[in-house]
């Protein structure tokens, strides 16, 4: 995993507008970057950022790229992943992209929760999953806690001196359209060119509402129930 064509490789390979659909079924959306949309700096909302997406043949060109043409001489991979029907599937559903697209075949292994972070922790293997919900809305919360070499939890173990650079300038800079374009490219190092992670899909939460009840939508939670109306004929 320290080859950034390999990364890429599995990151490319992994069909997210599939797995959404056909697998997880809760109206989720591919993630093209690590920061949601609603978060301040994200680019996920910006048609114009093309992030990372499925694409096989890209994901072959890399792999080749990496010295394993067809995924020979690939040494073997795990994918860990936390006790968890939802998460076995996800699981399961890449491991047979990734035998799909690249040859390649993968070892599934989990654990309970506990024992997953201390495993984590101590002896991470080479691919392995989690998730982050906001703290607070600004992306200094998703790449620079999250991230950093050295100020983040950085649970990868990943580091780049251009992307630490670019997050730690974005936070004290006080021009917002300045730290946007200072987080646009921290997630494209994070996510494109070094493929330090592969980002899978943005959360949702589903809820039903009355026809006739007029509501806000809070990408983060929170609702503001005292704007809602009640439109009774």
């Amino acid at each position: 995993m320290n080859n950034k064509h390999v990364r890429r490789a599995l990151s490319y390979a992994v069909d997210r507008k599939t797995l959404v659909n056909a697998v997880l079924q809760g109206g989720q959306k591919p993630a093209k970057t690590f920061a949601c949309p609603g978060i301040f700096g994200s680019p996920a909302e910006d048609s114009s950022f093309k992030g990372i997406e499925f694409d096989p043949t890209q994901a072959k060109k890399e792999l080749e790229l990496a010295g394993y043409p067809g995924g020979q001489g690939l040494p073997q991979i795990t994918l860990m992943f936390s006790t968890s029907e939802g998460h076995q599937k996800i699981a399961q559903f890449i491991q047979a992209n990734w035998k799909e697209y690249l040859g390649i075949n993968v070892e599934l292994a989990n654990q309970e929760w506990k024992v997953y972070l201390k495993t984590l922790n101590e002896d991470a293997p080479q691919v392995f999953r989690l998730g982050w919900c906001t703290d607070y809305p600004d992306e200094n919360n998703w790449v620079l806690e999250v991230f950093h070499s050295t100020k983040g939890s950085n649970r990868i173990k990943w580091s780049n001196a251009t992307f630490d650079q670019l997050v730690e300038q974005a936070a004290y800079e006080s021009d917002p359209a300045k730290r946007k374009e200072l987080y646009y490219k921290a997630e494209k190092i994070l996510c494109v060119d070094e493929a330090g992670i592969i980002p899978l899909y943005y959360y949702t939460r589903n809820t039903l509402t009355k026809s006739y009840v007029s509501r806000t939508y809070a990408p983060l939670g929170g609702q503001h129930i005292d704007k809602w109306k009640v439109n009774r004929p």
